[in-house]
């Protein structure tokens, strides 16, 4: 008779292996809760990545632990497929392509590596860990539910949200990424719940309804067509309507191709209607995908770059507003993006098209191969996080990144393939590539621990600013440009403290460097203050009339370039009649006291009294 333990009616040994099970599984659980919510640990006082990469390279480091202790145990096999390949292959790209000299998106470098070690450590875990996928939905999942109470209650006023403008946001800076993270969420939780009759069902509905609750408040278009996208996934194929509508298509094509023709009618009314709830925003998004694509063209293989975005889009709005040849919806609507509002514009842009065609078949192939194992939440999540990748920029946030890896390692078989696209990984080779990789994130953790005093260095830095103590916040400066020379936000208050101090040639150097990483026109207008002050007057005027081109709908370029011309160091009474025209009769965005006193300034300037004077002294 087999020795039971009193009470439980199982076998003593089948006993512990299932309390042994029972802890993998939570320690499962927990690390993917863990993986989710690192990116949102760290207080965002300044929007920058580098802030919450050192929370996230612990969490690696945690992570390839846990593999290394699963390997130890585990005798499976890793069976490294394309998805593997295509991964490290683009990571391997975009380091060699990436320029070392500008340095302009460091922090890209650092969040890659630290991605492509969750992989092969997360894949070591599945491989070791049955169901894997189930667990991966219900951290999603209850992620999705923790984050849908933090919404609420920043709604309802009881925690502050992370922008002024907007009472919820979320653990991000504004409502759009926050309600795009939710949207990928949803058909993972939906499928969840459709698909399991477990006490887990129960906190996916809730999360489903919760989500659906908020949403709204987020106003984000993108959201929803990406929630509304993957939740018919979910649908379509949880219950067969797929092969429903194969059926049908055999016994009745016209029936068929007329319930297409009506599908298309619907969508097509949601687009239009969708497009008119924030007009003046589709606009925008249309235009900055015009000038994008412009600029593709320029360089269409090899890209300009990682982080080049903003300069290169800056140059593309000022060469297009340059030519004349724009309309007064193109000029209302144009803006500063440094982003693309849609990621495949943006890597190729910066990685040019050979790039983005090796991505969109990482992410086909996966998605092909997760349908065929039939994980079709965790495809839905990837299909709804690819459409808000067209409308918004996710992979610009390290928790889409975070969750993107999660979700692409659910889709792959984790114990045994059939196919012949692999390589088996014994347990030794498993071994020597997980010491390899905790090494080199040991390696990333400590050349990112300075980071983490980058939050309070900043405050420094802003109070500093405040109390007029530019010396001192100089040396600040000095300190924080090494670890924030990618930031703009950072180069701008760096070039306005130098000028304020008068040092003008310095503070120029600055503005290059924040001209390499923002398209917005108060750099150039910074630089032509700088230049006026030096009696460079000539590099004034050129300064002055970037910022016209760049964003020609703004007043203000028009009001200095009209003083400049009035001016009695640079007199040009035909061209200071013309600005003057403009800043009289141009139509604001917004009207606003200050726009009152330019008008009432250039008003009263009489360049024939300038020209009196002159000739009298």
């Amino acid at each position: 008779m087999q020795n039971k333990l009193k009470g439980w009616g199982i076998p003593t040994t089948k006993k512990i292996k299932l309390f042994h099970k029972n802890i993998v599984s939570t320690l499962v659980l927990c690390l993917i809760l863990m993986l989710l919510c690192c990116t949102f640990m760290a207080r965002i006082v300044l929007i920058d990545n580098m802030v919450e990469l050192p929370h996230l390279s612990v969490a690696t480091i945690l992570t390839v632990s846990f593999a290394l202790w699963v390997s130890y145990r585990d005798r499976s096999v890793i069976y490294l497929t394309v998805t593997d390949l295509l991964l490290t292959v683009l990571t391997i790209y975009f380091m060699m392509r990436y320029d070392y000299h500008l340095q302009l998106s460091n922090w890209q470098i650092y969040f890659l590596l630290l991605l492509l070690i969750l992989w092969y450590s997360i894949r070591s875990i599945s491989s070791a860990i049955p169901l894997y996928e189930k667990r991966l939905s219900i951290g999603i999942t209850l992620t999705g539910f923790g984050l849908s109470i933090w919404g609420l209650l920043q709604l309802y006023g009881v925690i502050p949200s992370n922008h002024q403008q907007f009472p919820m946001t979320g653990p991000f800076f504004n409502p759009g990424p926050f309600s795009g993270f939710l949207s990928v969420i949803f058909p993972v939780a939906l499928d969840l719940f459709l698909h399991t009759r477990t006490k887990w069902r129960y906190p996916a509905l809730l999360t489903c309804i919760l989500i659906l609750c908020i949403l709204p408040a987020g106003m984000s278009r993108a959201a929803w067509i990406a929630l509304i996208t993957g939740s018919l996934w979910v649908i379509i194929f949880h219950y067969g309507w797929w092969k429903k509508v194969k059926s049908v298509y055999r016994e009745n094509k016209r029936k068929t191709f007329l319930f297409a023709l009506g599908g298309i009618g619907v969508l097509f009314f949601i687009a239009v209607l969708l497009f008119h709830i924030k007009t003046n925003s589709a606009y925008g998004r249309l235009f900055i995908w015009k000038n994008t694509i412009n600029a593709i063209a320029e360089k269409p293989l090899w890209g300009y770059g990682g982080g080049s975005f903003p300069y290169v889009y800056g140059e593309a709005q000022k060469e297009y507003f340059s030519k004349g040849l724009y309309s007064q919806t193109e000029e209302f609507v144009a803006g500063s993006p440094f982003y693309a509002f849609n990621e495949y514009l943006q890597m190729s842009v910066e990685w040019g098209i050979p790039f983005l065609i090796a991505y969109l078949s990482l992410m086909v192939y996966t998605i092909y191969v997760g349908m065929k194992n039939k994980r079709y939440g965790i495809c839905a999540g990837l299909l709804s996080l690819s459409v808000f990748a067209f409308f918004s920029y996710p992979f610009q946030i390290l928790a889409f990144g975070v969750m993107m890896i999660l979700l692409l390692s659910a889709c792959l078989e984790t114990r045994r393939t059939d196919n012949k696209m692999t390589i088996a990984l014994s347990k030794r080779y498993r071994y020597v590539l997980l010491v390899l990789l905790l090494i080199g994130n040991v390696f990333i953790c400590i050349k990112l621990y300075p980071a983490t005093k980058i939050t309070e260095h900043w405050i420094l830095a802003k109070l500093l600013f405040k109390e007029k103590r530019y010396e001192t916040l100089e040396a600040e400066n000095q300190y924080l440009y090494s670890y924030l020379k990618h930031n703009n936000e950072f180069l701008m208050l760096f070039a306005q403290g130098l000028y304020k101090q008068k040092k003008y040639k310095e503070c120029i150097i600055v503005l290059h460097r924040g001209q390499k990483l923002s398209s917005h026109p108060y750099l150039r207008i910074l630089e032509g203050e700088c230049n006026r002050s030096m009696g460079q007057f000539e590099e004034t005027e050129r300064c002055f009339k970037d910022a016209v081109w760049l964003l020609p709908g703004r007043i203000y370029p028009y009001y200095l370039l009209a003083k400049l011309y009035a001016s009695p160091e640079y007199l040009h009474p035909e061209e200071f009649e013309k600005m003057k025209h403009i800043v009289l009769t141009k139509k604001p965005k917004v009207d606003s006291e200050a726009i009152d006193k330019m008008k009432e300034e250039v008003t009263k300037i009489k360049v024939q009294t300038i020209k009196k004077q002159m000739s009298y002294d």
